[in-house]
């Protein structure tokens, strides 16, 4: 309903600032930023409605996050700017990758766990056409899905998922596998997992809970998680350079990961990434597209 779909659209604007924040003060790797301002509380509305706003603030930006790459070692970053139902500002310092190649505002970056972002509003999406209820248990859709207790898994619900009230731990990544039956296998490798409390009393942030619903998004849909999202949510925004798979990002010019070996310098590296992953951390956006994705979820939704 209306009231569901708000918590879902204020879930992923609060997980969206929330990564882009944590991302800024990073100091092992190239970074995505995305910053808001919400018309009338930077400066006047323009004579056509719109916001107006004074370019200085925009190079006070650009010369902070000029200062915070340099002080924090971040090899590259991106960001943009909206107001109202525009992009006011995009700017790129620094490098994608061992090479040099710079930065661009359409350079693709990991978004990490903003992708939960995207695949909570797939599950509002279903929501909304009444395929999906947030209070039914998981087995409705993905019969087989469970954990170490048998009764336990029959009572996760899809809410509890989404607000990290089912119980599941967190899973270790040991593979990188990248073939399309690798989301399944993830999820049916719960069944020897044991839940850390009774679904619905506590909270325990996880990627399994987001893994789940990806293959939720999946097996209700009838298409592949990565399509879904891609055709469902990217494509109606016209985020153009964003990808569900790693493989695809990089084709399109994705930065690398950086890591500080040792506190001592800054390399490009590459860790698994594996497609089970998903639907929890591993997409890519760049600014721009994150720009078009702020302005959607600033003003309403898709």
């Amino acid at each position: 309903g209306p009231g569901r779909t708000t918590l879902a659209k204020g879930r992923a604007r609060e997980m969206t600032r929330a990564g882009a924040t944590r991302r800024l003060r990073a100091t092992t790797g190239a970074l995505v930023a995305v910053l808001w301002l919400v018309a009338g509380s930077a400066s006047a509305a323009a004579d056509d409605g719109g916001p107006s706003l004074d370019a200085s603030l925009f190079a006070k930006v650009d010369t902070f996050l000029a200062s915070e790459r340099q002080a924090s070692d971040i090899p590259g970053l991106a960001v943009v700017i909206v107001a109202g139902d525009r992009i006011v500002h995009t700017a790129a310092i620094g490098v994608a990758d061992g090479s040099g190649r710079p930065v661009t505002p359409d350079t693709p970056f990991v978004l990490a766990s903003v992708s939960k972002a995207f695949t909570a509003t797939a599950v509002m999406q279903l929501v909304e056409a009444g395929q999906v209820e947030l209070d039914a248990p998981v087995q409705r859709y993905v019969p087989w899905f469970g954990v170490a207790d048998e009764a336990a898994s029959a009572r996760i619900t899809i809410g509890e998922l989404l607000h990290h009230t089912s119980g599941l731990p967190s899973v270790p990544i040991t593979n990188d596998d990248q073939d399309g039956g690798a989301l399944e296998r993830g999820v049916r490798a719960l069944a020897s997992e044991r839940l850390l409390f009774d679904p619905g009393t506590g909270y325990h942030y996880t990627n399994a809970d987001y893994d789940v619903l990806g293959f939720v998004v999946q097996a209700v849909s009838g298409t592949a998680f990565d399509r879904y999202v891609e055709e469902h949510i990217f494509q109606p925004l016209g985020m153009t350079h964003s990808d569900v798979l790693p493989a695809d990002a990089r084709a399109d010019g994705a930065s690398e990961g950086f890591y500080r070996w040792f506190g001592l310098a800054t390399m490009p590296t590459r860790v698994p990434q594996p497609r089970s992953e998903g639907p929890a951390a591993l997409m890519y956006s760049p600014a721009n597209d994150t720009g078009r994705w702020s302005i959607a979820t600033l003003n309403g939704g898709l």
